[in-house]
């Protein structure tokens, strides 16, 4: 794609940092904006008649819930469009999956998971006879960390606050489900790499 547009609900949460950052990191990639068709207010449904006429090559798609998500491949779909979409992970999922059923088969999209190399997605397929829908590796390693750090505190007999011990931990370099554990040093919420799956809904399954 040379051409990219965004369809996002400003006033969410969610949407807002899309819309907040889009430009910006469409101008790192070299890419040239066509549009930003936010919806705030509620106006999915008239910002939907003008997205579905844009000329961009692609379009990147962040719908609220499953009713949005439908609502905006169906409006794509039945107006013949051509553009390439490109749904977040909100997308993503079994609940997803149970609400839209085939009315979004096809669809692609963006999504956070777990590192190939981890085998963490065939473990759990293993033990709960369906794959990650969404998130369980990041709760996984949040989990495996936090245990990992009480069980040394305890050992050490140390009584620091947690959140302090947990930035003394040598975690660097201890391979996760996701990827390796490592965090930045500013502020230790942000983490340092992130695998992310480029999925297609085929035969109902991501």
């Amino acid at each position: 794609a040379e051409t990219v547009s965004l369809i996002a609900d400003g006033d969410s949460p969610y949407g807002k940092t899309f819309v907040d950052w889009f430009g910006f990191q469409a101008q790192e990639l070299g890419l040239k904006v066509s549009s930003i068709h936010d919806y705030k207010g509620g106006r999915l449904a008239d910002v939907l008649t003008r997205a579905v006429k844009d000329p961009a090559d692609m379009m990147l798609c962040i719908p609220f819930n499953a009713t949005e998500l439908e609502t905006m491949e169906t409006a794509f779909r039945n107006s013949g469009s051509t553009i390439r979409r490109l749904y977040s992970d909100s997308a993503y999922g079994e609940d997803i999956l149970q609400k839209c059923g085939g009315k979004i088969e096809g669809i692609e999209g963006i999504t956070i998971g777990a590192a190939p190399e981890s085998g963490f997605d065939i473990s759990y397929e293993i033990k709960f006879g369906t794959r990650p829908s969404h998130g369980e590796p990041q709760v996984y390693d949040a989990i495996i960390m936090l245990e990992w750090t009480l069980i040394d505190q305890m050992e050490a007999g140390d009584s620091e606050n947690l959140n302090e011990y947990l930035k003394k931990e040598p975690t660097a370099g201890i391979a996760g489900a996701c990827s390796t554990i490592e965090f930045d040093h500013v502020v230790y919420t942000n983490v340092l790499s992130t695998t992310y799956y480029h999925y297609m809904l085929y035969q109902g399954q991501y």
